[in-house]
């Protein structure tokens, strides 16, 4: 999670205070960055290019279905 850091005391996601998200979407809540997913996708897509790869997501792996 390469995108959630600390800034002046309050963690953010990439430009986005978290804090802000819980107070408008409550809580709990999945926060998930956009940035850190394209970069690991990137990162897979060329470690397997060679072969070609179908790269899918497993719904199933996902309690989110929002």
């Amino acid at each position: 999670m390469h995108d959630f850091k600390f800034k002046n005391g309050e963690l953010y996601c990439e430009d986005v205070k978290v804090r802000d998200v819980a107070e408008k979407v409550g809580t709990p809540f999945y926060l998930y960055s956009h940035n850190t997913l394209r970069d690991h996708f990137t990162k897979i897509q060329k470690a397997f290019a060679p072969v070609e790869p179908l790269i899918c997501f497993a719904m199933k792996s996902n309690d989110n279905l929002a």
